[in-house]
């Protein structure tokens, strides 16, 4: 009973924690595959994890499709640095700054709570 007790206590804080783990995740990691199994092992309640995946895919999902769409209606001639395309990889780049910022502070609080 005493061995892995950190891990232990760490899937007590994703139990407890659930819907903010996964939307923290998955806004992070977007749709890493790994996430899925690693997630499947915990005792994280079905409903937080869907919930979590489906409020954490939308930016992600919604900042590759423009990106997308801006590399692939460019014009002819228009290269491929013009302003469409570099504001998207700048609204790409403070979303994933924004992302890491509220995923350190929200691990970081749970780390606080006690168990």
């Amino acid at each position: 009973m005493t061995r892995f007790a950190g891990l232990r206590a760490l899937d007590g804080q994703l139990e407890r924690h659930g819907f903010v783990t996964v939307l923290i995740l998955r806004l992070v990691l977007f749709l890493v595959p790994p996430l899925n199994w690693t997630i499947g092992a915990t005792r994280v309640r079905f409903h937080h994890y869907v919930g979590g995946t489906a409020l954490g895919i939308i930016p992600g999902i919604a900042m590759a499709v423009f990106f997308a769409d801006s590399i692939a209606n460019r014009g002819p001639g228009d290269s491929l640095l013009s302003g469409k395309v570099l504001t998207a990889a700048l609204l790409g780049g403070a979303f994933l700054v924004v992302a890491a910022v509220a995923g350190r502070r929200l691990v970081g609080k749970a780390a606080q709570t006690p168990p």
